[in-house]
């Protein structure tokens, strides 16, 4: 063999790990013309391919490599990762056990197993294999995010979820998938400032993000009134059937929470549970009109039962229906004069249809039954906001802010009010204080901005 031949390798290897992936391709070809069964060299020449999105080309190239070293561990797992990442799970599947089999200290390897698992819906098989890389290595980031995804896919431990999800963004502040899991986990929990917030740090270190930038607009449609719980206990007489339709549906099963709540009614039309508990699953897949006919039909079977009326007031709200919305959430209150949610979103509707004077009166209702809230204290700074009374809306800011201190839009919103009543130095602290909390919030960024120019608000 020549001098340029051996060193051949460790040459196009080196510019591989810098980057030079389309160079450390060139070099392969030229060398692979003239040592074709170089195997060492098939394999970079596959990497450098797969890492240019030539995947058919990386694949050629990989299967070489294999049939010149058939029980090369890191041959078997790129294969195996490539089909798995073409979603060819059958034939990935036996080439990452294979991998496996020879080493099976191979972090890399369980974790590509766990992923493949995943896809297939064998959650159990996916986090053995999750569990298997971490006993091996308890600080890999990739295991550890992938234990954080299975549990919020499986929906339990959500909170160990969110916690591991906040652990790795600490470890690796540059790493987006964290990012994007500890968002759709917020999300779901209806934490939707914050989830925000991640989001778009998520999306400024890689702004051509699709998928991140899918999880944003997918949280904006989200953005809206609550539901209530659905029914945390059953009337005394409800049947086998519906306790296990409503067990079903809350661990995530909502098909045959479905299935069984139709056949409910089939036998019992009149049967409001079945009724309501179907307009929540409808509501949820995004069927608002099967949503509607099932929640009109429970308030008109049990016009006593205020969380009936306020998912159906929510769906109206959500349907941008805001005359419908304040009906059913007086409805709501008619019931339960306690039922604080709806004095807060009755507020917020009212609001939408230009009656402030209501807006207001309905959102201190709600600060009287649930002082501890912050979202109804900004909520209530906000319609004071736009009827220009600034001294109350800063009276209800700063208790919001009490109440949620690191919520960085409240700072924002406050400065603004503290523009307003001239109180420049003040509102700058504020600013600045939001910017600490999220450093990439866009209106703090502009309040900032403005400031630093001059600019106060008219």
């Amino acid at each position: 063999m020549r001098e340029d031949d051996r060193l051949a390798p460790a040459t196009i290897l080196a510019l591989y790990r810098q980057g030079e992936w389309r160079q450390a391709l060139q070099l392969a070809q030229q060398a692979l013309q003239r040592t074709p069964q170089q195997d060492q060299l098939l394999n970079i020449a596959g990497a450098a391919a797969w890492s240019l999105g030539l995947i058919e080309e990386a694949e050629r190239y990989w299967r070489l490599a294999l049939m010149a070293c058939p029980e090369c561990v890191d041959r078997l797992y790129n294969l195996g990762s490539l089909l798995l990442a073409a979603n060819r799970l059958e034939e990935a599947e036996p080439l990452i056990r294979d991998a496996l089999m020879h080493d099976p200290t191979l972090v890399a390897g369980w974790c590509s197993l766990a992923r493949l698992k995943q896809q297939q819906q064998h959650f159990v098989a996916a986090q053995e294999a999750v569990e298997a890389a971490l006993t091996i290595q308890p600080a890999d980031a990739e295991a550890r995010l992938l234990r954080a995804e299975l549990l919020q896919e499986i929906g339990v431990q959500l909170d160990q979820a969110e916690w591991i999800c906040r652990e790795l963004i600490l470890e690796r502040p540059n790493w987006v998938p964290p990012y994007r899991l500890l968002g759709r986990l917020l999300i779901h929990h209806r934490r939707f400032e914050e989830a925000d917030s991640v989001l778009r740090q998520a999306l400024v270190m890689q702004p051509d993000d699709s998928t991140t930038r899918n999880q944003l607009a997918a949280l904006q449609k989200q953005r809206l009134p609550a539901l209530a719980p659905p029914l945390p206990q059953l009337a005394d007489d409800s049947t086998p059937q519906l306790v296990h339709a409503l067990a079903l549906q809350r661990r995530g099963d909502l098909i045959a929470a479905a299935d069984l709540y139709q056949q409910i009614i089939t036998t019992d039309p009149e049967n409001s549970d079945a009724h309501h508990l179907l307009g929540v699953i409808a509501q949820q897949q995004g069927e608002s009109e099967q949503a509607l006919r099932h929640y009109q039909r429970a308030c008109q079977l049990r016009p006593d039962i205020p969380r009936y009326h306020y998912n159906l007031a929510c769906l109206y709200q959500a349907l941008t229906r805001y005359h419908d919305a304040i009906s059913s959430y007086q409805a709501t209150l008619a019931q339960d004069q306690n039922f604080w949610q709806a004095l807060e979103n009755m507020g917020v509707a009212y609001a939408r249809v230009g009656d402030l004077v209501e807006a207001k009166t309905a959102m201190a209702a709600a600060a009287r039954k649930a002082p501890q809230q912050p979202s109804i204290h900004a909520n209530l700074a906000e319609i004071c906001y736009v009827k220009n009374e600034l001294g109350a809306a800063y009276d209800a800011m700063r208790e919001a802010i009490r109440l949620a201190p690191e919520q960085s839009d409240y700072r924002t919103d406050l400065a603004q009010i503290l523009l307003l009543l001239g109180r420049t130095d003040e509102a700058y602290a504020e600013v600045i204080e939001a910017l600490r909390i999220e450093p990439q919030s866009p209106a703090a960024l502009q309040l900032f901005n403005e400031l630093q120019g001059g600019v106060t608000l008219q």
